[in-house]
């Protein structure tokens, strides 16, 4: 499947957003300070098929792969 530049930037910029609302509220309702505070946390978005990340977000810290 090819898309075109524009609808691919639509797309990318649709997923980075719900990535960083996913990434406010593990932030928002975490009762570790770690996580909450030291922003020690990483999250995203995966392919259901292999697991291939598709979205990176995260406040901090180094990537949990």
């Amino acid at each position: 499947m090819s898309l075109d530049p524009i609808t691919l930037s639509v797309i990318q910029a649709g997923l980075q957003q719900v990535c960083d609302e996913m990434d406010l509220s593990f932030s928002r309702a975490a009762f570790s300070l770690v996580i909450a505070e030291a922003n020690d946390r990483s999250d995203g978005i995966y392919a259901a098929e292999d697991g291939a990340e598709l979205v990176r977000c995260g406040a901090g810290g180094g990537w949990h792969g």
